[in-house]
């Protein structure tokens, strides 16, 4: 099963590349499908691994950040990142009517390691839009390839 990540940007694409579920791990390839002006950008694919804990910890994040926007707190930038650290997620500002009517913004970074093995990592990657339905439909299809609960 695909998982897609959709934003004002395009659409990220995980394609799943290997399922190990004795282990929890699930193997991915990610695709950037960007709208217009945007195409082109970041046109290469990446690689990633997930494991079940990385999924239960996105959406957890997710959760709180939307109930965050919610209550209008004041929203201090919170960075998920998986566990083999091949991407992070920003999750910024937002605004929101409800749980289900709101957006914030999101910071997708990739990490292309470093120049050598002795530099530290180095990462590339967009920040955009994302519609609160979007960001659940994406969490919740990631948790489902672990068998975890869902809302």
């Amino acid at each position: 099963m695909d998982v897609e990540l959709k934003s004002s940007a395009g659409v990220l694409s995980f394609c799943e590349e290997g399922v190990f579920p004795s282990e929890g791990i699930v193997d991915f390839s990610i695709k950037c499908e960007f709208h217009g002006k945007y195409s082109g950008l970041l046109d290469r694919v990446f690689d990633c691994r997930l494991y079940r804990a990385d999924a239960s910890r996105l959406l957890d994040c997710y959760d709180s950040r939307v109930g965050a926007v919610v209550e209008g707190e004041s929203l201090e930038p919170y960075f998920y990142m998986p566990l083999d650290n091949d991407f992070q997620i920003g999750f910024l500002a937002g605004e929101a009517e409800s749980d289900d009517d709101g957006y914030f913004f999101v910071s997708f970074m990739f990490n292309l390691g470093g120049k050598d093995d002795e530099s530290s990592n180095v990462y590339f990657g967009f920040e955009a839009e994302i519609d609160f339905l979007d960001m659940k439909k994406f969490c919740n299809d990631l948790v489902s390839l672990f068998s975890l609960p869902k809302d």
